[in-house]
């Protein structure tokens, strides 16, 4: 009898959680396509990239296969695009098969985040229950998974990889453990925030389970060694305006593993497409001139002579709306409260023979290090223009 009903009351445990997390999952899939309303750019440029890329191997600017797409031309990363070349595949690309992937992981999350609770405080159901409850309805996290977004992506990662360490701490697999720094690792595929983010959440978390005898010292060395084969690059191409945007250029850094893959004098081991590609006179030349002209007229002090102008213009400036102006080198920032408070700013600043552009709470400058004082003071007089009118 007693057996019986301890039976019955795990039963109806797992009918409450069943019901949380069906509740999480029709929250963030139902009516995906349609709410929000309208694709973000950020949706519709990784949508239509996974497509490329899934049925022509490059991405709409010509890149084969490639790692970290150009985008608008600032880069976005790949991690979601992959996520969404199966359900294109299945159902074509629109508006739900580019948001499906992100509502199903947030829904998977939904269902982790319980055994997560489970296994730090098992012996508290109701906090457990409630917990699980409040994550499933919780409206940034349902917003989020609605959204596909490749930022979004990002804490979805970490949150599976902090699940499986608890896995860990509790029965200690080491399966466990290597699976959540593999997911700590992808990660970084998904946005580019992680790197700064990984170091100072890693290394500290690595040193603790050393320390507290949570982990051994060989299960530690081959987790770190396995987020590092995810996370470190074989080859890494900085295209930075090293000509002034006269002409492409790049430098291209590989690790010693690619790099003597092809050092060789036999012509049967040489990257013999590598010449064709490299070192272009013109491209050479003309980075080359912009770093004698960069050094040549100290940029460095023109920068400095903006910043200082930049201070002397804007820092004392303030209204309601301004939560912070900030400055540095080049750069000016005001950051307001309620992006609605820049809406039209751009065709204001416009009419007024200025070309600046608000991107959501943030009105900034960033100007070429050959203008003049007055044509700086007149960008921050019409910004200012803005808050007074």
């Amino acid at each position: 009898m007693e057996k019986k009903t301890a039976l019955s009351e795990e039963k109806k445990q797992w009918l409450i959680v069943a019901a949380i997390i069906l509740v999480g999952i029709l929250v963030r899939l139902l009516f995906v396509g349609r709410y929000p309303a309208g694709l973000n750019q950020d949706e519709a440029s990784a949508g239509y990239d996974a497509f490329a890329v899934l049925n022509y191997g490059i991405d709409r600017n010509g890149i084969h296969n490639p790692m970290h797409l150009i985008a608008w031309g600032s880069g976005q990363n790949m991690a979601y695009s992959w996520l969404c070349m199966p359900f294109i595949a299945l159902f074509g690309l629109s508006a739900v098969t580019v948001r499906v992937p992100m509502a199903i992981v947030g829904s998977i999350s939904v269902a982790l985040f319980y055994f997560f609770l489970k296994n730090i405080r098992g012996e508290d159901k109701r906090l457990v229950y409630l917990g699980t409850f409040l994550f499933a309805v919780f409206p940034w996290h349902i917003m989020k998974s609605r959204w596909g977004l490749e930022s979004n992506l990002f804490p979805e990662l970490i949150l599976w990889g902090v699940v499986l360490l608890s896995f860990f701490l509790k029965n200690r697999k080491g399966i466990f453990l290597y699976l959540g720094y593999f997911l700590f690792g992808f990660s970084a595929y998904a946005y580019g925030s992680a790197y700064c983010f990984l170091p100072f959440f890693v290394l500290p978390l690595t040193v603790y389970l050393y320390c507290t005898k949570r982990a051994e010292l060989r299960q530690l060395f081959l987790a770190m060694l396995i987020l590092a084969v995810v996370v470190l690059p074989d080859i890494l191409v900085l295209g930075k305006a090293l000509t002034g945007g006269y002409i492409g250029h790049a430098a291209t850094v590989a690790n010693h593993k690619v790099y003597d893959a092809f050092y060789s004098d036999d012509d049967r081991k040489a990257l013999m497409h590598g010449p064709t590609f490299m070192g272009n006179a013109l491209a050479c030349a003309a980075a080359l001139k912009g770093i004698e002209i960069f050094e040549r007229e100290d940029y460095m002090s023109k920068i400095a002579r903006i910043e200082a102008i930049s201070k002397r213009e804007m820092l004392g400036f303030a209204d309601p709306r301004i939560k912070e102006v900030r400055v540095m080198g080049g750069c000016t920032c005001v950051e307001v409260y309620n992006e609605a408070d820049l809406e039209g700013f751009q065709q204001f600043a416009y009419e007024r023979g200025v070309f600046s552009r608000p991107f959501l709470k943030y009105m900034y400058s960033m100007v070429p290090y050959v203008i003049q004082e007055d044509e700086l003071v007149r960008i921050f007089d019409v910004m200012k223009e803005w808050f007074r009118r």
